[in-house]
C-alpha cells in the first residue's frame, strides 16, 4: 500500500500580523464607542430640549389665560412678584405643566436624584423638594410682543447676579457669563418668547442676544433689551 502524503501545513501568524489585528480591533471598537456616546448624547439633548419646548408651551397657555402675563406679573399667583423661589413659579403651573418630571434635566446629575413626579408635599413632590428639583431658570421679563427675550431654560448659565445673595441674573449684550459643564458640556438649551427652542453655546447666545437688541429698535431703551433671569439656587 502507497501512503498518501501531502506538502501542507500550518502557517502561526507572525507577531507584525497579530498586531495589526489588535489595532484594527481596537480602532473598531473606539468608533462604536464614539458612536454609541454621540447617540446617548445626541437623545439626552433631545429630551431635555423637548422638556423646555414643554415647559414653554405652559407659560404660553398661562399667559393666554391670565391677560398676556406671566405667573410674575400675575397679581393673584403665588409667584406674583418672587424673585427667590424659581420652583415656585413652576408650582403655580401645575396645571398647564402637567407632568413634574419636565423639571427636571435629563443630564442634570446633581438634581436627578431629587427628581419630583408631582406637584404636591409628598417626599416625591415639588412642594417638598423646591428647587432642588429644578434645571430650568424662569425668565421675568419674557414677552410676547418680544420673540427673542428668554423664557425659560437649563439653568447652567454662569453669571454675576444683580445683587450679593440674589439669585436673579441679568443677562444681556454687555454681560459677561459663560456655560457651566455640568449639564450639557459648556452649552445650554433655552426657550425664547414665541416657543422656540435653541440650543446655544457661549457665542451662540452672545450673537443671539445682540440680534434680538438690534430688533427691539425704540424699545431698548426700556430696558427690556435685558433678560432677568431667576436661577433655581439652591442654598446649603
Amino acid at each position: 500500500m502507497q501512503l498518501l502524503t501531502t506538502n501542507r501545513f500550518t502557517r502561526a501568524l507572525t507577531l507584525t500580523e497579530v498586531l495589526v489585528v489588535v489595532v484594527a480591533l481596537l480602532f473598531l471598537a473606539a468608533v462604536l464607542l464614539t458612536f454609541t456616546t454621540s447617540a446617548k448624547v445626541h437623545v439626552i439633548r433631545f429630551k431635555c430640549q423637548n422638556n423646555l419646548k414643554q415647559t414653554g408651551l405652559s407659560f404660553k397657555v398661562w399667559a393666554n389665560d391670565n391677560d398676556d402675563k406671566s405667573p410674575f406679573l400675575t397679581t393673584n399667583c403665588l409667584a406674583y412678584t418672587n424673585e427667590t423661589q424659581a420652583w415656585l413659579h413652576y408650582f403655580a403651573m401645575s396645571n398647564e405643566i402637567g407632568s413634574a418630571r419636565i423639571l427636571t434635566c435629563p443630564q442634570d446629575a446633581s438634581r436627578l436624584p431629587n427628581m419630583v413626579m408631582d406637584f404636591t408635599s409628598g417626599p416625591t413632590g415639588l412642594l417638598s423638594k423646591t428647587n432642588r428639583a429644578v434645571s430650568c431658570f424662569v425668565g421675568l421679563t419674557w414677552d410676547e410682543i418680544l420673540p427673542n427675550t428668554l423664557m425659560t431654560g437649563d439653568r447652567n448659565i454662569l453669571a454675576a447676579p444683580e445683587a450679593t445673595n440674589s439669585c436673579v441674573l441679568p443677562l444681556a449684550t454687555n454681560t459677561s457669563f459663560r456655560w457651566g459643564s455640568d449639564l450639557h458640556t459648556n452649552r445650554g438649551n433655552v426657550t425664547l418668547a414665541d416657543g422656540a427652542v435653541h440650543s446655544f453655546d457661549r457665542w451662540g447666545l452672545q450673537s443671539h442676544l445682540s440680534n434680538g437688541v438690534s430688533r427691539l429698535g425704540t424699545l431698548v431703551g426700556s430696558g427690556l433689551a435685558t433678560n432677568r433671569l431667576l436661577m433655581p439656587v439652591v442654598h446649603p
